[in-house]
Order: structure tokens, then sequence, then C-alpha cells
């Protein structure tokens, strides 16, 4: 019917090298779909919190949201580290699915957050993106230009600093699809 493959030893050659790479691929298959499991969310524990309390809404009422845990987010805006004042201002965004803040929408306010347990606060440049859980404990009157405006303040429990234009950790960075691959 047909020649046996050993009557084609460069076949047969070819055919060997190709089943190790295929053996290995089969065997790193797993460890590369992992991946995405280990670059994981920061994992906020939203449970029981206000969706609907922004930094702007808890500043204008703010004796009533008194000690409300929040979980906030937003863009840097300025970082005060000097021994008589440790803050950082923070213009806030919704945040999306992973809890991280969503920049390219309508602002919810700004917000004061002072991190007692951080020693650098240089870790929070101005424009870095921000999560943060914590606590209202005051409200502060401070001016944008010449018009005076409220700020929430959050003693915080957690700052997490979103990687600068890293991958986007809700979507997998491979996919699956068939068709020819060259290489020389």
């Amino acid at each position: 019917m047909g020649l046996p493959l050993s009557a084609f030893p460069m076949a047969s050659l070819l055919l060997d090298r190709n089943m190790k790479h295929a053996r290995f691929l089969i065997a790193a298959l797993p460890l590369v779909c992992g991946l995405p499991a280990c670059a994981t969310n920061p994992d906020f524990d939203t449970e029981g919190l206000d969706p609907g309390l922004t930094p702007e809404h808890a500043a204008r009422s703010f004796p009533q949201h008194s000690l409300a845990r929040i979980v906030w987010g937003g863009r840097v805006i300025a970082v005060s580290n000097t021994p008589e004042l440790r803050e950082i201002e923070v213009l806030g965004f919704p945040l999306d699915r992973r809890d991280k803040p969503d920049a390219g929408v309508q602002t919810t306010g700004r917000f004061f957050v002072t991190h007692g347990d951080d020693p650098d606060l240089a870790d929070y440049p101005a424009g870095q993106l921000v999560t943060v859980s914590g606590i209202i404990t005051d409200r502060r009157i401070g001016k944008i230009g010449e018009a005076p405006y409220a700020y929430p303040v959050v003693a915080a429990d957690r700052v997490f600093a979103w990687p600068d234009d890293g991958p986007d950790y809700g979507t997998p960075n491979f996919f699956f699809g068939f068709g020819i691959q060259l290489g020389f």
C-alpha cells in the first residue's frame, strides 16, 4: 500500500523532532495558562459598602458619612510628605469591575488620603492611578485655584498603586487561533 516511514530517514528525523516540540508544548500549556492567575486583582472587600457614596457626596454631607468605610480610586494629583502633613490628594474616578479607577469617565470628586503605615509617600507620584480602602475621618476645606472646595479625608488601611500602562489584569494576554507560522 505504501512505503514504511523508515524508507524516508529525513521524514523520520523531522517527525521525531516535531514530536519533542509537541510534548514540550503540551507539558508547558498548564503553566502558561496558569500565569494569568498569578497576576490577580488587588481584591478589595466591597461587601456592604454604599456604591453611591462618592467623594463629592461624602464631602457635601460629611457628618452623616463620618466613619463610613469606602473603597475609592483615582489619579494622584499631589503628595504632601512633610513631618507636619503626610497625605495624598486624589482626583476620584469610578472603579471598574476590577476596582481599578476608570480615568476615561467623569470624575467623582477629590479626596485626601492619609496612610500612617506608609513611610514613603513618594511611591505615589502625580498621575499614578490608585485604589484606596479606608474610613472617612474628616472633611477639610481647601482650594482649587481660587475656589473653595470641600475634601473628604480618608484614613487608608490600604493603598494599591496600579502599574503604569501595565498588562490589563482582566483579560488574558494570549489567544487561540489557526494559521501558519513561519520561522527562520
